[in-house]
């Protein structure tokens, strides 16, 4: 008897110790999450790494935009990402409000229909709070007879987003009034909660592929993907 609670003792802790185990990697799942694999920009990262492998990858002009105390317009500075950034990163260790960088027609190489490698033009925004990553955001206007309808890079961004979610994705398709064109919407998203419903973070990709009836693979896909800790972005407005 006395061996056998020995055993179920023993047998409990174990089972405790996997759970726990489990859901502590599970609840941080979220900071792993890379929609562009080549940038180590993650929810939760540092802004001085980010900047620098953003560097490191191209060169682009950015801008920092923040909000002074008192002031209600932005205040907005350009920056060169090969410059020297000592500054704006002591900047963003102190500043304690939200903070956002956005670098447009940054260049990021993907495939192209015909399994070229090209440099294309997306527009990367993230937001900063207390020195770490709360909001990443990317926007996209993919010509489909480079692209093709089904562009590499969104292919990425869904196998990312499925790493996150099994929600299937919302498809939506109609004519266009005014162009005769044919508009199709498909729309992925899920919002999660972790680390016992402290943190919830929502993910979404949004595709617009707007094409005539009689060319369907020419026209211009637009993309957006979002990935957000809406408890952090919201939390930084509020305090």
């Amino acid at each position: 008897m006395v061996m056998e609670g020995k055993n179920y003792i023993i047998r409990n802790i174990v089972i405790i110790f996997l759970l726990s185990f489990f859901y502590s990697n599970f609840s941080h799942a979220y900071q792993d999450i890379k929609i562009l694999k080549k940038i180590d920009l993650t929810l939760e990262s540092n802004p001085e790494i980010v900047l620098k492998s953003l560097n490191n990858y191209n060169n682009s002009i950015c801008s920092v935009s923040f909000v002074k105390q008192g002031n209600l317009i932005p205040t907005e500075a350009s920056f060169s990402l090969n410059s020297n950034l000592n500054e704006l990163y002591t900047f963003l260790r102190k500043y304690k409000k939200t903070v956002s960088i956005k670098c447009y027609k940054y260049k990021y190489k993907t495939k192209s229909a015909y399994n070229e490698i090209i440099d294309t033009e997306i527009n990367l925004i993230f937001s900063i709070c207390k020195n770490k990553v709360t909001s990443i955001e990317i926007y996209a206007h993919l010509m489909n007879l480079i692209y093709g309808k089904d562009p590499n890079i969104l292919e990425e961004w869904v196998n990312v987003f499925r790493s996150f979610s099994n929600n299937e994705p919302k498809i939506e398709k109609k004519i266009d009034d005014k162009t005769n064109d044919i508009i199709e919407r498909t729309l992925w998203k899920d919002t999660k909660k972790f680390n016992n419903s402290m943190t919830e973070i929502n993910f979404f990709i949004v595709e617009r592929n707007q094409y005539p009836k009689s060319k369907p693979d020419s026209g211009l896909n637009s993309l957006r993907v979002q990935l957000t800790d809406l408890t952090k972005y919201s939390r930084c407005y509020l305090n």
